[in-house]
């Protein structure tokens, strides 16, 4: 855990809270694991401690153990070691760098800032930290130290912190923890269909393959279930971390999903269900433009929480989408020869 951050006055969700570049870095190559980071350690902390400013030196040893009474690290290699954070950028080597202001962050199961490290480019290694929730003054900034921790109940979180400290661990009642396990444990499994969905059809490249080699009815069915089904899961994931309280890119990008399938959804629906009126046909236009719509808006109003620039995507996603929908409205395919079925 981190020294703590406290908000001295009311910070709306969607703020940038600051960037910093790291302290220190160093890149180290795949042959690295957990058996030789040692040796790969201490003489790289070494290094690059001997090259700080004074100043520098002086903020890094000022680092403190959470949990040994915030007192010194035994060591460089362990202050940098407990305090790192890693980066993949596209060379493919692994960087670890320590930042000194993101390292104070305590851990929250359900944190209220967003961290990104900027992988490439002149901004190479930069870390930015926006709230992605309402902070109110004298409220803990917090972030989470686990990955995909939305998909983990308290005892998978268990295996990264024997004793979680942050405010719900601490304070939430047993039927609280309840709810939540089993929010956590349904978008666990909802995962798991979709990704279990996504492999049956061989993905977004099988999906476009299907689509654009003139398939047969049941070939139009198997299309519609799937894209019917995937965009199900991501909808009701998306309602359940909503329900959860969780915040940001990771509900954004359920909802886009959601409303990307929405549309090959409708297209196949033509070709796979009786649909043979112009009122039917109508009737389903207006649907998947109502609801693509929808849920669009909401993947803005989550990427506006955690990153501007993703917002902005989701903006131009949005756009493309219902340009979509009116192609679709439009093309032989959906509208087909109303009166007959379709492919036999």
């Amino acid at each position: 855990m981190g020294l703590g951050v406290f908000a001295t006055k009311d910070i709306p969700a969607g703020t940038l809270l600051f960037s910093e570049r790291p302290l220190m870095w160093f890149a180290v190559d795949d042959t690295v694991n957990s058996d030789n980071w040692n040796e790969v350690l201490v003489p790289n902390v070494e290094a690059c401690f001997s090259n700080l400013s004074f100043d520098d030196k002086e903020r890094f040893l000022s680092m403190r153990h959470p949990n040994k009474d915030h007192v010194n690290f035994s060591s460089k290699a362990d202050a940098f070691d407990y305090n790192k954070y890693q980066i993949t950028p596209p060379t493919g080597d692994i960087v670890h760098g320590m930042y000194p202001l993101a390292s104070r962050f305590n851990h929250s199961c359900f944190h209220n800032v967003f961290q990104r490290c900027l992988a490439d480019g002149p901004t190479a290694r930069i870390m930015e930290c926006s709230t992605i929730a309402f902070v109110s003054k004298g409220e803990e900034l917090t972030t989470t130290y686990i990955g995909d921790s939305e998909y983990m109940d308290s005892e998978l979180r268990k295996c990264h912190f024997d004793t979680c400290l942050c405010n719900f661990c601490v304070n939430a009642t047993p039927t609280e923890k309840t709810i939540s396990d089993m929010r956590r444990r349904l978008l666990a499994g909802l995962r798991n269909l979709q990704y279990s969905s996504a492999n049956e059809i061989g993905g977004e490249a099988g999906m476009e393959r299907l689509m654009n080699s003139n398939p047969k009815k049941h070939e139009w069915k198997r299309l519609h279930t799937h894209c019917g089904k995937m965009s199900l899961y991501c909808t009701l994931a998306a309602y359940i971390a909503e329900a959860e309280g969780l915040n940001g890119l990771f509900v954004s990008e359920q909802w886009r999903q959601a409303a990307r399938l929405l549309v090959p959804a409708g297209l196949t629906r033509r070709h796979a269900l009786p649909i043979t009126t112009a009122d039917q046909l109508s009737t389903l236009s207006t649907y998947v433009r109502t609801w693509t719509t929808k849920y669009m808006n909401k993947a803005i109003a989550h990427a506006r929480r955690s990153d501007a620039a993703e917002a902005r995507d989701c903006e131009a996603e949005k756009d493309n989408i219902a340009f979509q929908v009116i192609i679709m409205q439009n093309s032989p395919l959906y509208t087909g020869s109303l009166g007959r079925q379709a492919h036999s």
